[in-house]
């Protein structure tokens, strides 16, 4: 027996960006020999090409036709899987398309950030970057600078709208030294 397993995959690749993605992988054989179901591994990876089976970590098990799961990555990754039968046939196989992760949260930068010196009237220049901003998420609260971490959190989320780049003022009724709490949310 030299034919070797065949796998088929019920997603071929995802350009939205995404926290996880959950791909199936059905291992199918056509030779006399059994499927070899220890033999199944997965691996996520950019690359396309210059895998090989001691690229598979051995913890990297799944078993046929259930969803093999990826969560942890940034960027444009590959799902790699190999199989064998019982005679020592193997497959090595791709998706034909990459998925698309993003598990990076959007940076926030202030112009200035921060200053010691009092003022009425601080101007803060705030600027959100991430390639899936959701720009209708921007908002952004005052908050004293000895509240908790939970107050701060508050007072972003219940903030108000402003558009990135905006220049944010405190409210005059404010007193105190004060933080810029940002909220912002990607896709």
């Amino acid at each position: 027996d030299n034919t070797a397993p065949t796998i088929t995959f019920d997603k071929e690749g995802d350009s939205t960006a995404r926290k996880s993605h959950e791909v199936s992988a059905t291992i199918n054989l056509d030779g006399y020999s059994d499927l070899d179901t220890s033999s199944f591994k997965y691996l996520w990876t950019e690359s396309e090409t210059g895998i090989t089976e001691s690229s598979f970590p051995s913890e990297n098990t799944f078993e046929n036709g259930v969803s093999i799961t990826g969560s942890r990555y940034d960027g444009h990754y590959y799902l790699w899987v190999m199989a064998k039968d019982t005679a020592g046939n193997i497959t090595i196989e791709k998706t034909d398309n990459t998925f698309y992760f993003d598990n990076t949260a959007p940076r926030v930068i202030f112009e200035p950030n921060g200053s010691d010196e009092w003022t009425n009237t601080p101007n803060v220049k705030v600027t959100v970057v991430d390639d899936n901003l959701d720009e209708s998420s921007l908002k952004y609260g005052w908050a004293r600078e000895d509240a908790s971490h939970t107050s701060k959190i508050n007072a972003a989320r219940n903030g108000q709208n402003f558009e990135n780049g905006d220049i944010l003022n405190v409210d005059e009724t404010f007193s105190g030294k004060a933080v810029l709490c940002i909220y912002a949310r990607d896709t």
